[in-house]
Protein backbone atom coordinates (compact mmCIF):
# COMPACT_ATOMS: atom_id res chain seq x y z
CA UNK A 1 0.00 0.00 0.00
CA UNK A 2 1.50 3.29 -0.79
CA UNK A 3 1.70 5.82 1.67
CA UNK A 4 -1.11 8.27 -0.06
CA UNK A 5 -3.18 5.36 0.67
CA UNK A 6 -1.96 5.30 4.47
CA UNK A 7 -2.57 8.67 4.46
CA UNK A 8 -6.38 8.31 2.61
CA UNK A 9 -7.36 5.53 4.86
CA UNK A 10 -6.62 7.11 8.14
CA UNK A 11 -8.02 9.91 7.69
CA UNK A 12 -10.90 8.19 5.96
CA UNK A 13 -11.46 6.10 9.11
CA UNK A 14 -10.89 9.05 11.56
CA UNK A 15 -13.49 11.05 8.99
CA UNK A 16 -15.91 8.18 9.82
CA UNK A 17 -15.27 7.38 13.53
CA UNK A 18 -16.07 11.24 14.16
CA UNK A 19 -19.62 11.03 11.83
CA UNK A 20 -20.34 7.55 13.99
CA UNK A 21 -19.62 9.87 17.26
CA UNK A 22 -21.74 13.16 15.81
CA UNK A 23 -24.56 10.24 14.75
CA UNK A 24 -25.33 8.91 18.56
CA UNK A 25 -24.39 11.64 20.38
CA UNK A 26 -26.64 13.68 18.49
CA UNK A 27 -29.50 11.36 17.73
CA UNK A 28 -28.82 11.28 14.08
CA UNK A 29 -30.04 8.16 12.19
CA UNK A 30 -28.43 9.26 8.44
CA UNK A 31 -25.45 10.50 9.87
CA UNK A 32 -24.88 7.01 11.46
CA UNK A 33 -25.57 5.63 8.60
CA UNK A 34 -23.14 7.45 6.46
CA UNK A 35 -20.29 6.86 9.16
CA UNK A 36 -20.35 2.98 8.38
CA UNK A 37 -20.84 3.67 4.64
CA UNK A 38 -17.74 5.77 5.18
CA UNK A 39 -15.92 3.17 7.38
CA UNK A 40 -16.52 0.44 4.78
CA UNK A 41 -14.91 2.69 1.93
CA UNK A 42 -12.19 3.11 4.07
CA UNK A 43 -11.50 -0.21 4.85
CA UNK A 44 -12.53 -1.19 1.19
CA UNK A 45 -9.45 1.12 0.19
CA UNK A 46 -6.98 -0.85 2.60
CA UNK A 47 -7.83 -3.69 1.00
CA UNK A 48 -8.06 -2.20 -2.45
CA UNK A 49 -5.09 -1.42 -4.78
CA UNK A 50 -7.93 -0.19 -7.39
CA UNK A 51 -9.84 3.06 -8.28
CA UNK A 52 -13.38 2.22 -7.19
CA UNK A 53 -12.40 3.10 -3.39
CA UNK A 54 -10.84 6.42 -3.67
CA UNK A 55 -13.68 7.35 -6.08
CA UNK A 56 -16.35 6.04 -3.53
CA UNK A 57 -14.38 8.19 -0.58
CA UNK A 58 -14.06 11.37 -2.61
CA UNK A 59 -17.61 11.39 -3.86
CA UNK A 60 -18.40 10.59 -0.31
CA UNK A 61 -16.33 13.60 1.46
CA UNK A 62 -17.21 15.86 -1.15
CA UNK A 63 -20.96 15.53 -0.59
CA UNK A 64 -20.29 16.27 3.09
CA UNK A 65 -18.09 18.77 2.28
CA UNK A 66 -20.71 20.49 0.27
CA UNK A 67 -23.16 19.71 2.93
CA UNK A 68 -21.31 21.67 5.45
CA UNK A 69 -20.70 24.79 3.36
CA UNK A 70 -23.95 25.00 2.35
CA UNK A 71 -26.49 23.23 4.14
CA UNK A 72 -25.32 22.96 7.68
CA UNK A 73 -24.25 26.30 8.68
CA UNK A 74 -27.83 28.03 7.46
CA UNK A 75 -31.29 27.48 8.47
CA UNK A 76 -33.31 27.24 11.45
CA UNK A 77 -31.02 24.88 13.69
CA UNK A 78 -27.42 25.85 12.08
CA UNK A 79 -24.74 23.38 13.70
CA UNK A 80 -22.45 24.40 16.44
CA UNK A 81 -19.20 26.85 14.33
CA UNK A 82 -16.72 24.26 15.92
CA UNK A 83 -18.14 20.97 14.34
CA UNK A 84 -18.61 22.65 11.10
CA UNK A 85 -14.78 23.56 11.26
CA UNK A 86 -13.99 19.99 12.15
CA UNK A 87 -16.19 18.45 9.79
CA UNK A 88 -15.36 20.66 6.88
CA UNK A 89 -11.64 20.26 7.79
CA UNK A 90 -11.60 16.00 7.76
CA UNK A 91 -14.39 16.38 4.78
CA UNK A 92 -11.76 18.75 2.60
CA UNK A 93 -8.46 16.21 3.79
CA UNK A 94 -10.43 13.10 2.52
CA UNK A 95 -11.63 14.62 -0.59
CA UNK A 96 -8.22 16.14 -1.13
CA UNK A 97 -5.96 12.90 -0.39
CA UNK A 98 -9.01 10.41 -2.42
CA UNK A 99 -8.26 12.83 -5.47
CA UNK A 100 -4.36 12.88 -5.15
CA UNK A 101 -4.69 8.81 -4.74
CA UNK A 102 -7.08 8.45 -7.39
CA UNK A 103 -4.89 10.51 -10.11
CA UNK A 104 -2.12 8.28 -8.98
CA UNK A 105 -3.89 5.26 -9.45
CA UNK A 106 -5.28 6.23 -12.63
CA UNK A 107 -2.12 7.35 -13.81
CA UNK A 108 -0.25 3.91 -12.79
CA UNK A 109 -2.95 1.89 -14.82
CA UNK A 110 -2.55 3.97 -17.96
CA UNK A 111 1.38 3.05 -18.44
CA UNK A 112 1.20 -0.43 -17.84
CA UNK A 113 0.78 -2.48 -20.91
CA UNK A 114 -2.69 -4.23 -21.85
CA UNK A 115 -3.25 -7.86 -21.14
CA UNK A 116 -5.45 -9.64 -22.75
CA UNK A 117 -6.45 -13.11 -21.02
CA UNK A 118 -5.80 -16.18 -23.02
CA UNK A 119 -2.89 -14.59 -25.56
CA UNK A 120 0.81 -15.05 -24.54
CA UNK A 121 2.92 -13.56 -21.94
Amino acid sequence: MSSMRRWLVASAAVFAVAELIDGIVYKIPPGIVFAVIVGICAWWASRSTGWAAPAALLVLATSELLLVIFVYGRGEDPAAWWRLIVYGVLSFAVAALAAVDLVSVVSRRRQEPLKIPGQGS
